[in-house]
């Protein structure tokens, strides 16, 4: 059993992808524990944001390159003009985006207010070292995470994931990106998302257009894609845990099917759960742990699904089979591919998010523990 240990709590100058350091970039230190049979040691981390909520300016000044959900044609008109005249910036971690840590814990606030304007939703990355994201291979591994959700409301998501980032933030592959994992570059996950600004080292300029439902959002012509494993996606009221395995485990482009196992089972009075993860080759397992108490994840109560709790290949065929959905899960490898994604190197990722029209101001408190089986 190799564990890990984290606790989490939500409530420079770049071009050619480039960072400026108008606002200095320090990043908050966060500790976790590795553990084995014989025992446990602590890991100095730290955590970064990601690049799609930094500052995006022109290299050599402080006009915006990128302001209401669009890009500043004044600034930039091209993806080679955005590629190489923008920059991004440091972040100040408290004061804009309302993320805090102490030792192995993390807060991230939803909504924050700051000089005459606010930041809604956040993404961090944990990472090894000031330039390298911290990569783990879930298969035969086991993660424990204690999240308080009594303040994570309806419209709301606490997420705590695993998506095939490259360590470098994409660096190596794409030398047009000098910023790197240090900014928070090289984000992908398996619904291939369009609101990255850059993919691949280069603006994502083409065909860009802003959110009808956010305005300081939008997506453009191509997608960051990776194979993704969601451990949590919470409020107060429910969760899912999701596979979520592409044809090409990398980053690339792929589209989105993918295994979950949900269930809305949560009491509004809940504060500090620990979930606890266990990544086996035929199965995903999962339960939790409140007051000493350990509660397991409740068997599906739908007639034709296996008589257990957790993700299982039989699971999956049946989730699919009794609802008639397209199997495109199976198409691209189903629970084979699953298995592969999960030997791969992966980044933790948490992020408190909406759904574009929730505005409520909160805060969210998460404490992690990861290890192996």
């Amino acid at each position: 059993m190799l564990p890990i240990l984290l606790a989490i709590s939500f409530a420079a100058h770049a071009a050619a992808q480039h960072s400026a350091e108008v606002e200095p970039e320090i990043h908050p230190k966060l500790s976790w524990k590795r553990c084995s049979g014989t025992g446990c040691e602590t890991v100095n981390g730290e955590i970064v944001i990601d690049s799609n909520w930094r500052w995006l300016h022109e290299v050599d000044g402080d006009e915006n390159c990128f302001e209401w959900g669009g890009w500043n044609d004044d600034i930039c008109n091209s993806v080679e003009s955005c590629t190489e005249g923008c920059a991004l910036d440091g972040a100040n971690y408290r004061r804009t985006y309302g993320i805090t840590a102490r030792n192995s814990s993390l807060s991230m606030r939803y909504l924050t207010h700051f000089d005459f304007t606010s930041n809604a939703n956040s993404r961090v990355f944990l990472m090894q070292d000031e330039e390298t994201y911290q990569t783990f291979t879930l298969l035969g591994n086991e993660i424990a995470v204690d999240v308080d959700l009594s303040t994570v409301v309806c419209g709301l998501n606490a997420a705590f994931y695993f998506v095939a980032m490259e360590a470098d933030g994409g660096m190596t592959s794409y030398p047009s990106n000098r910023a790197g994992a240090k900014y928070g570059t090289g984000y992908c996950d398996a619904s291939c998302p369009q609101s990255s600004k850059f993919n691949g080292g280069r603006a994502n300029y083409d065909d860009w257009t802003t959110s009808e439902t956010d305005e300081a959002n939008g997506r453009g012509r191509y997608g960051s894609c990776c194979a993704e494993f969601d451990v949590l996606n919470s409020n107060a009221y429910s969760y899912s845990m999701s596979a979520k395995p592409c044809i090409d485990l990398d980053y690339h482009v792929c589209e989105e099917p993918y295994c979950d196992y949900e269930r809305g089972f949560f009491e509004r009075s809940v504060t500090c759960d620990k979930v606890v993860t266990q990544f086996d080759e035929a199965k995903v397992s999962q339960f939790f742990m409140q007051d000493g108490q350990r509660i397991e994840l409740p068997t599906p109560a739908v007639p034709d699904f296996p008589d257990d709790n957790g993700l299982t290949e039989d699971y999956c065929r049946a989730r699919t089979w009794n609802f008639q959905e397209w199997d495109r899960f199976e198409q691209i490898g189903g629970f084979e591919q699953h298995a592969a994604a999960l030997q791969q190197p992966m980044v933790l990722a948490m992020a408190i998010t909406d759904d574009a029209s929730h505005k409520s101001l909160l805060g969210i408190v998460m404490r992690l523990a990861i290890g192996r089986t």
